[in-house]
């Protein structure tokens, strides 16, 4: 079984001190999260089932541990800074032994997060475990919301933001201010 949500933050594109606006990942939530600021306190019901004990249809499951869906060591130092205070592991796909290679086909971020999620479950045959994935990239209005779900191969897996950026911006060269509008998408899945 698994559900998805999406994620919006609508930002303008613009070059500022030789920087352009686009990044990879939410740093104000980061930042917030870090500094203890939160809109409301995570609160996840968490008990050890007891062995044998069966969950029936619409019942609540409680779970012992978040897999993320993920390989990358930074985006595990970020969900675990803003899950802190939840009282039950988090680990990576990696740390839970999991070796999934997993093609993201989705025509849509969601499309993405829930394949990554399902895979990632798929692989833990049951147990206590909740599993998480997201994808998520910028959506330039002016360029048919270009990069989309490509954004992380966008121009190139190992080609560097900064080009990335600075392609953007030339695309948008002579586009006036009004029109320069984007947003950062993230979709986020959980599979159990």
């Amino acid at each position: 079984m698994g559900y998805c949500v999406r994620w919006m933050k609508a930002i303008k594109i613009s070059a500022r001190a030789g920087k352009s606006a686009y990044v990879g990942r939410n740093r104000e939530n980061l930042r917030n999260a870090k500094a203890g600021k939160r809109r409301r306190q995570a609160k996840v019901p968490c008990r050890r089932r007891k062995q044998g004990e069966q969950t029936g249809k619409g019942q609540v499951v409680f779970v012992e541990k978040i897999i993320f869906a993920t390989g990358n060591q930074d985006k595990m130092q970020e969900i675990r800074e803003i899950l802190t205070g939840l009282d039950m592991e988090i680990q990576s796909m990696k740390e839970a032994g999991i070796r999934a290679d997993i093609v993201e086909d989705g025509q849509t971020f969601e499309e993405n997060a829930l394949i990554k999620a399902k895979a990632v479950a798929k692989e833990l045959h049951g147990g206590d475990a909740v599993v998480l994935a997201d994808d998520s990239g910028l959506e330039v209005d002016y360029l048919n919301k270009e990069p989309g779900i490509y954004s992380a191969r966008y121009m190139g897996e190992d080609t560097s933001y900064d080009i990335k950026n600075q392609n953007i911006l030339d695309r948008l060269a002579g586009v006036p201010k009004e029109q320069r509008t984007a947003r950062f998408v993230c979709a986020i899945a959980a599979a159990f």
